[in-house]
């Protein structure tokens, strides 16, 4: 018999009364893939002491791996979705994946810049810092915010050099030419990332070095 009151969609939403997102999972037998579960406790006639039962709609992580790694974040940069708890729901190192969380990956790596991150994402905080990548081994700007409704947190890194060559650009130009220098500089230095004579006209696709250009 399938027990289904041990597992975590039940349990969680029927205790806490209210909609929840579980830990991704996976889901082998039922389908053999990576997923997470909303899952919702239904009540007769909206009254909580007359539970019926849990309603599941079950998400699964491969279509959002997809989507996050084809977001236009330079070819140094990536993002990463984290659970409530910090569990890796998606990032760039695919073995990172429900298997790591962000507290263990700053631990063994004894990285307090990441842990000091990971705390304030799981606290649903909003920020941004620089820090060492660990996917990529290179000097990078790293911003985090909460993502409404699931108690997960998002986060993105780019590269320093590209946002730093952006917000230098716009200095520059807001130095030669005001407001109107600075708009000059962040579009000229945008295109010269994107089609860099040196690489034949082949480049990144600019979205780190225009943030850079914006926060200035």
């Amino acid at each position: 018999t399938y027990q289904y009151q041990i597992w975590d969609w039940y349990m969680l939403p029927f205790y806490l009364g209210k909609a929840t997102w579980t830990e991704p999972y996976f889901d082998e037998g039922g389908g053999n893939v990576l997923m997470v579960t909303y899952a919702i406790p239904c009540f007769a006639g909206g009254r909580t002491n007359e539970f019926l039962g849990i309603v599941t709609c079950d998400v699964s992580l491969d279509w959002l791996n997809d989507l996050m790694d084809s977001l236009p974040v330079g070819q140094k940069g990536y993002p990463i979705l984290i659970s409530s708890i910090g569990t890796y729901i998606t990032h760039v190192r695919k073995d990172f994946i429900i298997n790591e969380t962000v507290f263990s990956v700053s631990e063994e790596n004894k990285n307090a810049t990441l842990l000091d991150f990971s705390r304030r994402m799981t606290h649903g905080e909003t920020g941004f810092g620089e820090l060492i990548s660990l996917a990529t081994g290179v000097d990078s700007w790293f911003a985090y915010a909460p993502v409404p409704s699931t108690r997960w947190s998002v986060g993105l890194a780019v590269l320093a050099l590209d946002l730093g060559k952006g917000a230098l650009a716009a200095w520059v130009g807001d130095r030669l030419g005001g407001p109107g220098g600075a708009a000059v500089g962040s579009v000229a230095v945008a295109i010269g990332h994107v089609y860099p004579v040196w690489l034949g006209f082949v480049g990144g696709k600019g979205v780190a070095t225009a943030v850079g250009s914006y926060l200035f």
